[in-house]
């Protein structure tokens, strides 16, 4: 039954991250787009519908997170159950377990921050003027943005799913380990 569970953890939250990363590059090719926009005669910028770029992004914020949840239950937080592995694997894991964190900020606020950069009813007010008549001068999110929360994603899962596994391999080699006796024998 442990078994089971070992490989259920990391198929599901393998599934949630390929699902985020998926929806993450969908996002980035559904968002406004400057040939999208255009400007009325007094130079006030029109921005089209983006509420699926911005509804996908939040769903793609919801399974990264779903994700690192599901590795932070199964690696037992590195806190609380077990007691740590001391070995090379175990501190190997440690370090990926906390790389995971930090990627998994960089792509949240990424994720979080895309879909809110491209719901232009959240940002601009009716009066966004430009004066020269351009379109390229109206507020748009930087696709830079879109494209680095989706790689984002994949490295989160890539550091995550590389810490449960060495954490693993790490508790493996802990229970194979000989007990020695006080006597040294």
């Amino acid at each position: 039954m442990e078994g089971r569970k070992r490989a259920a953890v990391p198929l599901l939250a393998l599934l949630f991250g390929l699902a985020a990363a998926g929806l993450s590059f969908l996002a980035y090719v559904k968002r406004i787009k400057v040939e999208d926009v255009s400007v009325d005669k007094q130079g006030v910028c029109i921005y089209p519908s983006s509420t699926a770029a911005f509804a996908i992004a939040i769903i793609a914020t919801l399974f990264i997170l779903i994700h690192q949840i599901l590795i932070t239950s199964g690696t037992a937080c590195f806190c609380c159950g077990r007691k740590f592995p001391c070995n090379f694997c175990g501190i190997i894991s440690f370090i990926l377990f906390i790389l995971s964190w930090i990627s998994f900020v960089i792509t949240f606020t990424g994720l979080v921050s895309s879909a809110i950069f491209n719901d232009k009813s959240l940002l601009v007010s009716k009066n966004d003027r430009i004066t020269s008549g351009r379109k390229e001068e109206c507020l748009m999110a930087n696709e830079t943005l879109f494209l680095g929360a989706a790689i984002w994603c994949v490295i989160t899962m890539f550091f995550t799913l590389s810490s449960y596994a060495t954490l693993m391999c790490a508790r493996r080699r802990k229970d194979h380990d000989i007990p020695r006796n006080n006597f040294g024998a």
